[in-house]
């Protein structure tokens, strides 16, 4: 099979996460979508947005915001796909995503669309999130949301929305840089299995 290689500024980028209001203790964090292991202890209030988002070298696609406590199955990747990720595509004139290897992602259901889009996912490892550049952008989501409400006292589900996607309209613009540092990892990657193929 033939291979074609894109350079990852030709890229757009696509990644889930679940973010989290810990109102005793004060402080937003994040969470890989499937991570429940953290919740087992929970006494505090927390709340609770899962979103998933799109960038590339034209900036910030658009975040959807997931119903809370919502669990995203392979049809609602499927729709997501059809009504925000692939119009967004076509108005930008790109074809090549970044999904990770998440089951969601993998489903045949979610495959078909791609096809029916004309979209092409590139190849990413497994477990390599470093690999995508989004997650740059997550985490420094995460910062510019912890100062903003470093002094609330009372935050309501709809404030903290807002707050993630004023945060991505100022983050998701970075793009070219994040790709810069995720090109630095995976040389070092290849550098360690002596240059082999990841």
């Amino acid at each position: 099979m033939n291979k074609t290689v894109v350079p990852l500024r030709d890229v757009h980028c696509y990644d889930e996460k679940l973010f989290i209001w810990n109102s005793k203790k004060h402080v937003f964090y994040s969470l890989h979508v499937n991570d429940r292991r953290r919740f087992a202890h929970s006494g505090a209030k927390r709340l609770k947005v899962m979103v998933g988002g799109i960038y590339g070298k034209d900036g910030p696609g658009p975040l959807v915001v997931f119903e809370e406590n919502e669990k995203i199955a392979a049809g609602g990747m499927a729709e997501v796909l059809q009504t925000d990720i692939g119009p967004y595509m076509t108005a930008v004139g790109m074809h090549t995503v970044m999904f990770d290897n998440a089951a969601i992602h993998n489903a045949q259901v979610t495959q078909e669309v791609f096809r029916l889009l004309g979209l092409v996912r590139t190849r990413h490892p497994a477990h390599s999130p470093d690999f995508n550049p989004v997650e740059l952008c997550w985490n420094r989501m995460q910062g510019r949301v912890n100062r903003k409400l470093a002094l609330c006292r009372n935050v309501t589900l709809r404030r903290l929305v807002a707050e993630i996607q004023a945060a991505w309209q100022v983050e998701a613009k970075l793009f070219l840089k994040d790709c810069e540092h995720v090109v630095k990892c995976q040389w070092k990657a290849l550098a360690a299995r002596g240059g082999n193929e990841y």
